[in-house]
């Protein structure tokens, strides 16, 4: 499945991407949601932690400034 959610700035477009990533972790899929910056990934990758502290789940940050083995070690924890 693929969708693009699109909205003004604070209408909840990462909230409604988290619910909807963490459906499909209930199913047993992996998700991935993409940011147009690195300061934005950056965010949602602390937003995400808060919103999924309590149930175990993996969450990484992959950023094209980060070396390929870093990447690696994200993705194969």
């Amino acid at each position: 499945m693929n969708r693009l959610l699109e909205g003004d700035v604070g209408s909840g477009k990462t909230v409604v991407a988290a619910i909807g990533c963490f459906i499909s972790f209930l199913n047993g899929f992996q998700s991935v949601l993409m940011a147009p910056t690195q300061i934005l990934a950056e965010q949602h990758f602390r937003t995400l932690n808060l919103f999924f502290k309590n149930y175990k789940t993996r969450i990484s940050l992959i950023t094209s400034s980060k070396k390929l083995m870093s990447r690696v070690k994200l993705i194969y924890l």
